[in-house]
């Protein structure tokens, strides 16, 4: 699922919240459900063609509405779930530290087994940059002509 546009974005929150339901342990599954309804929402109310002035002001509260959730989701929820690098991940990240350290040589095939030792834990970090500034970003007013 590589490039995916607005579209396949919708489809997959539509899908996810039935799917991600009871998925997790109770505390993390309240805050994993309104994170999926909240991006959902936003995301409804973000593509509407035309708005009013009361469509941008719940879009204005819905923005407010995402930024605190996926920060609760960062402080409760992604510190206390372990994750790991799939092998191809692993394999990803090996292909282009490799070809960073050394261009003119081409580099080795990575081993594709599970749990390998160059597997990475993953950690998710509040001060992500491309989510944090989608988040934390002031919103601009189209300038009046």
């Amino acid at each position: 699922m590589k490039k995916l546009a607005a579209h396949n974005y919708e489809d997959l929150l539509q899908c996810a919240i039935p799917v991600f339901e009871e998925l997790l342990p109770a505390p993390h599954n309240a805050v994993v459900m309104d994170l999926l309804f909240t991006c959902a929402t936003w995301h409804g109310l973000a593509k509407l063609r035309m708005h009013t002035d009361h469509t941008l002001q719940i879009l204005d509260q819905m923005t407010v509405d995402l930024g605190q959730t996926m920060r609760r989701f960062l402080r409760e929820t992604c510190g206390t779930i372990e994750t790991r690098e799939l092998p191809r991940e692993t394999a990803a990240r090996n292909r282009r530290s490799a070809a960073g350290k050394n261009k003119k040589q081409a580099p080795t095939t990575p081993s594709f087994q599970e749990g390998s030792s160059d597997s990475k834990a993953r950690k998710t970090s509040s001060k992500a940059g491309k989510k944090k500034a989608a988040i934390t970003a002031p919103i601009q007013e189209a300038p009046s002509n």
